[in-house]
């Protein structure tokens, strides 16, 4: 019994059935979707047989590896469906294993990264795929499921042929209307709500034991006094993020404009997705402190030559006031989001 499976899994791999080579395809491109622009049509495009189709349908592949026939004495007990009721059946599979293996991932790594999500449901299909290749060449030929994808094509042309050129027109038009109404349904279904790709960026200070506050900032600094404080960069962008973080100390004109600036400190660090990138460090803001304020800028990938808040992708400010200390009583953080 091993033997004969060993040959039949052997043959399987020299030569398996037609669509095998689409699924493998579809995968690969399904595996460049987190190199491409998030919301993108073509991101979508490459992501959305991953997530409606090949899972519920490499599943029936190794459940059905048989096509509708004629019962006989042999045949009798089988359930048998159609090929439509398989395409059918693909679709509503497909969600719920893309839910289970979401909710899987979930409890491997919150918060989980599209790429982590794309292998998992790769994983998933090539499973099914290789069950479904064994069991379809286990069949009798006469028996054995293959998508009739020549027999598509046969009876595309004989049906163009058979009715006016008119009728074939408005045919492809609905077929083609089929089509964008189903992409575009993907394309919502698949693209994240607005605000779920963000980048969280907050400075805090540090408690008696040692854990991250958004209070109790130094209230007390003269020019040339160290302060300790943690600026703390959430990735939620669904990707690895170059991040750049610049301290500055600017003097600021009754009117708002920035008269003076000048680099404290400079961090740069990759973050990947979902992850959170904390450091703690000392500023030692120069006089004269009156109308200044310590400023956070956080940059996706390398800063400008001249940084600003105008260029930043988040920035935080932290005023200083002229009695050489920090607000009394009224020292806040102000968050400002690009």
């Amino acid at each position: 019994m091993t033997r004969e499976w060993y040959q039949i899994t052997a043959r399987s791999l020299r030569r398996p059935p037609i669509d095998v080579y689409v699924v493998v395809g579809l995968l690969v491109l399904a595996r460049a979707a987190p190199m491409l622009a998030p919301g993108s049509l073509t991101r979508t495009a490459v992501a959305l047989p991953l997530v409606f189709l090949l899972p519920g349908y490499t599943l029936l592949t190794a459940v059905f590896p048989y096509r509708p026939t004629r019962k006989n004495a042999d045949e009798r007990d089988r359930l048998q469906i159609t090929l439509s009721e398989r395409m059918a059946l693909s679709f509503g599979l497909s969600i719920a294993l893309t839910s289970l293996v979401a909710i899987g991932l979930t409890q491997i790594r919150p918060g989980f990264s599209v790429g982590l999500a794309i292998d998992g449901l790769s994983a998933v299909v090539l499973v099914f795929t290789l069950v479904g290749i064994v069991r379809r060449l286990a069949e009798p030929e006469r028996t054995r499921f293959t998508l009739p994808i020549s027999q598509w094509l046969d009876s595309t042309r004989q049906a163009l042929h058979a009715v006016p050129e008119k009728n074939a027109v408005l045919s492809l038009a609905l077929v083609g209307s089929a089509v964008l109404t189903f992409g575009t349904l993907g394309f919502v279904v698949t693209q994240p709500i607005d605000g779920s790709a963000y980048t969280g960026f907050q400075v805090v200070t540090t408690n008696d034991t040692g854990e991250p506050v958004a209070a109790e900032y130094p209230t007390e600094l003269a020019p040339g006094k160290r302060a300790n404080l943690t600026f703390i960069v959430r990735n939620n962008e669904n990707n690895p993020v170059d991040y750049s973080v610049l301290v500055l100390h600017e003097q600021v004109s009754p009117n708002g404009t920035v008269t003076r600036s000048m680099v404290l400190k400079r961090f740069v660090q990759r973050v990947s997705s979902s992850q959170t990138w904390k450091r703690r460090h000392s500023i030692t803001p120069p006089g004269p402190l009156d109308q200044s304020r310590i400023t956070y800028l956080l940059y996706r990938g390398q800063p400008p030559s001249t940084p600003s808040a105008a260029t930043a992708y988040r920035h935080l400010y932290l005023w200083l006031d002229e009695v050489d200390e920090l607000n009394r009583g009224n020292t806040s953080v102000e968050d400002r989001g690009s």
